[in-house]
């Protein structure tokens, strides 16, 4: 029994790790707070290479609240959570 514990313990340790940190190798990284003014405002498709240009993001991703998404972790991704009404309520990269 001792040896099933210490197997479930080694594969919740492996599962609670950080993901990996973004390298600078040529991965653009993404800021979010370059563009932070945003919150509040009317998102508008025709902001997106704006938008992508200033943060740094290579990928962008805009959800409304409450709307299923995937939890992938992506550093070159820029989230732009709206409400129902299309205003920016939230900023994030990943």
């Amino acid at each position: 029994m001792q040896g099933a514990t210490w197997i479930v313990a080694i594969g919740l340790a492996a599962a609670i790790q950080a993901p990996p940190a973004p390298s600078n190798s040529g991965s653009q990284a993404c800021d979010s707070d370059r563009i932070a003014a945003l919150v509040g405002k009317k998102w508008t498709e025709r902001d997106r290479a704006v938008v992508l240009q200033r943060s740094g993001a290579r990928r962008l991703r805009v959800y409304v609240r409450g709307m299923p998404v995937t939890l992938d972790y992506s550093p070159d991704r820029l989230n732009i959570e709206t409400n129902a009404k299309g205003r920016i309520t939230r900023l994030g990269c990943g």
